[in-house]
């Protein structure tokens, strides 16, 4: 809107500096001291430049405008992204996305991270508790922020994790409450024996929840 009453204006403001030339063309024809043809040619290129101000003014006035809102999408939607080897396609359903580049090339979404648990055992040890060991692993493609497990079993003693590895392990926030205890492993990978001691033989049940 704002383009079309800039240049309307500009259209008219030639138009009004043309009035006075014509004006003094008109006056300097009815003296008729001045050769003829000289004059039929100016009155005719005045008069065209005057005709075709006026015709250009009227159609500027008379056309259709989009509304300031339409004219912003149209430029901001521009030219259509033909599609190719560089074109990346996403699509999701149920809060998964996969990524996939048309080409050559195929990135997809990693998987989550899993932990398996082989079978327990249960041994009584020597002051009179029992303890619950199980071998898990820790299946992931890169190491994962946390790993939280807590065993809850009524009676329990402790809780502990060990890597079957040699280097640096480091834990987190640990405890033991009335009917489980909790332990974190921080960037958990590999293989881990998992130990529950309670104060009687009882069933136990492990829980498990990474921190991404």
């Amino acid at each position: 809107m704002r383009e079309q009453n800039t240049i309307l204006g500009e259209v008219v403001w030639y138009l009004a500096g043309l009035m006075p030339i014509l004006v003094v063309c008109l006056v300097w024809a009815s003296m008729g001291d001045q050769p003829m043809l000289a004059q039929r040619i100016i009155l005719i290129v005045v008069g065209a430049v005057i005709g075709g101000c006026a015709l250009f003014a009227a159609g500027e006035w008379l056309r259709p405008t989009l509304p300031a809102n339409a004219q912003q999408d149209q430029k901001a939607k521009g030219d259509p992204m033909a599609s190719g080897k560089n074109s990346v396609s996403v699509s999701g359903s149920n809060n998964s996305v996969s990524i996939g580049h048309i080409g050559d090339v195929t990135i997809n979404q990693a998987p989550q991270p899993e932990l398996r648990i082989s079978a327990a055992e249960s041994s009584k040890n020597e002051d009179g508790t029992y303890t619950m060991s199980a071998e898990v692993e820790v299946v992931s493609p890169y190491p994962p922020g946390s790993l939280r497990l807590e065993a809850w079993a009524p009676g329990i003693v402790s809780l502990g994790a060990a890597p079957q590895r040699t280097g640096m392990s480091m834990t987190g926030h640990s405890g033991v409450r009335p009917d489980h205890a909790f332990t974190t492993l921080m960037q958990p990978f590999g293989k881990y024996v998992i130990t529950v001691r309670t104060a009687a033989p009882t069933n136990v049940d492990l829980r498990y929840d990474f921190d991404k």
